[in-house]
């Protein structure tokens, strides 16, 4: 485990980067359609849950 935080670690900006960019290109969610929730899980294979969050509160806004 603790090699893999090092390697995170001395990686992290441009991890940082890449999850940002991808999501960045992502086609919206504000929809909540189901297609675009189904094509983020195919883009990032490794993620277990999904939720909207409000872009001012910073609360969740949708069920998981």
């Amino acid at each position: 485990m603790r090699e893999y935080l090092e390697i995170y670690t001395e990686h992290q900006k441009k991890i940082e980067n890449f999850i940002e960019d991808s999501i960045e290109k992502f086609p919206s969610l504000s929809s909540l359609e189901e297609e675009n929730f189904k094509k983020l899980f195919n883009t990032f294979p490794s993620l277990e849950l999904v939720y909207v969050v409000n872009s001012a509160t910073k609360k969740q806004t949708s069920a998981n």
